[in-house]
């Protein structure tokens, strides 16, 4: 399969379209509502997966390779409960602060 996120527009008018066919009869509109739900899960987590991967691009270019584990929260505390560690700088905004 050769889809790419930028198909998904397409895949999407193209349900939309189908929705809105006054053609169908009850049944017919039934099954494209459906398929449109399952189609709008699917899109969903696609568009997840690409923010995700957009992020992980721009950590990366904003701090470079090896240093993007800086950002990572430390999970360390004997409770499991989730602490930064203070002594990781703060680069959320691109400059380190407390310095």
């Amino acid at each position: 399969m050769n889809n790419k996120i930028t198909d998904l527009n397409t895949h999407l008018f193209a349900q939309l379209e189908r929705l809105g066919d006054i053609k169908l009869n009850e049944d017919e509109l039934k099954k494209e509502s459906q398929r449109a739900s399952a189609i709008v899960s699917v899109s969903e987590q696609l568009i997840d997966s690409a923010k995700l991967s957009l992020d992980s691009a721009k950590l990366i270019a904003s701090h470079g390779v090896g240093r993007w584990e800086l950002m990572l929260p430390h999970y360390v505390k004997e409770d499991n409960a989730p602490v930064a560690d203070k002594n990781v700088p703060d680069y959320s905004h691109g400059e380190v602060k407390g310095k």
